[in-house]
């Protein structure tokens, strides 16, 4: 009997917190607290994620709603635009760190700008380039092969085969 009375409750008080009114909203400017009217308009029908179905006007605005767009792939985006400025100043300090022979500092550095923008070709040159100064063959191969992902044909593709190419096996 206890069970069933236990059982009952629980669904009267998920019932009532279902069907609850909206909360009171206290206007601030004259202390007086209202309470918004029920809805009554009919409900649009909804797709997934709780967006408007394509081609339907928005009442607000009386356009159509355009479906969501389609991603740009990564290798689009980052020949499209250029590197954000953080990322531009890391690479300028691992080519002159390059330039001097510090290939730990270009390393470094080049490293922090792929952190920033993963698809640069120019820090994952410098990378592929520092590591093969430093005879470290297979993480030159690495980010050579990586380079060459995200590079359409053209001289800096050929940049990158070329070092693929010298690297000893």
């Amino acid at each position: 009997m206890s069970r069933s009375l236990i059982a009952l409750s629980i669904s009267l008080i998920l019932s009532a917190c279902a069907s609850q009114p909206p909360a009171p909203q206290e206007d601030v400017r004259g202390g007086r607290v209202s309470v918004p009217a029920p809805s009554t308009a009919p409900q649009e029908p909804q797709t997934s994620m709780g967006s408007r179905p394509a081609g339907r006007a928005d009442e607000a605005n009386q356009r159509p709603v355009q479906p969501p767009q389609q991603p740009v792939p990564i290798r689009e985006r980052q020949q499209s635009a250029a590197l954000p400025a953080a990322a531009q100043s890391l690479l300028n300090s691992a080519q002159k760190a390059f330039s001097a022979g510090d290939y730990d500092a270009a390393i470094a550095s080049a490293e922090r700008g792929l952190r920033i923008a993963r698809t640069s070709s120019e820090l994952l040159m410098v990378l592929a380039r520092s590591y093969a100064a430093q005879s470290d063959y297979a993480q030159a191969r690495v980010f050579a092969q990586r380079g060459l992902r995200y590079l359409p044909a053209g001289a800096k593709r050929r940049e990158f085969e070329d070092l693929l190419r010298r690297l000893p096996n």
